[in-house]
């Protein structure tokens, strides 16, 4: 799952191990995991190269020991084509995109701590989301609905 940072990719990731019965990865739970730090504590200690860095080290560790899992990433990981490559080669990519106007910028989130940094940041970002996926979900339906579509779109995938 790809998108914006609050757009809903833990909440919805979660709904779909669940309906699924598979296992739900979180790419920054797991730097968490790695480093001991927060995305935002690796940032502000290291910068974003070094946070984008461990970020793909991540999702490298993550495709080649996984299988079948469903994997949320942070909000920046499609930028890197590295990441994209893996992903692909993991499973598809839905990107979960909703209006901008409906997401909540937060202190946690690194590169969208206000609504100015959250707007810049979709403007860099939505062209590559919308080329790095294989399907774009109306993710302002909710966690549910957003669940249950991407469900009904990875059915198709699948038979």
């Amino acid at each position: 799952l790809t998108g914006m940072p609050g757009v809903g990719k833990t909440t919805v990731g979660h709904l779909l191990a669940e309906k699924t019965g598979r296992e739900f990865i979180d790419t920054d739970e797991q730097i968490i995991k790695k480093t001991g730090m927060t995305p935002g504590e690796i940032f502000s200690a290291y910068g974003e190269k070094h946070f984008r860095d461990v970020e793909t080290e991540v999702i490298r560790e993550t495709v080649l020991t996984k299988s079948g899992a469903v994997i949320a990433t942070g909000g920046g990981a499609p930028m890197k084509a590295e990441n994209v490559r893996m992903m692909k080669r993991c499973g598809r990519i839905f990107f979960l995109n909703r209006p901008i106007s409906d997401i909540v910028p937060t202190p946690d989130r690194p590169t969208a701590l206000d609504r100015a940094a959250l707007e810049q940041r979709f403007a860099e970002r939505y062209e590559r989301y919308l080329s790095s996926a294989d399907v774009e979900i109306d993710a302002s339906v909710g966690a549910e609905g957003t669940a249950d579509a991407v469900l009904k779109i990875f059915g198709q995938y699948t038979v």
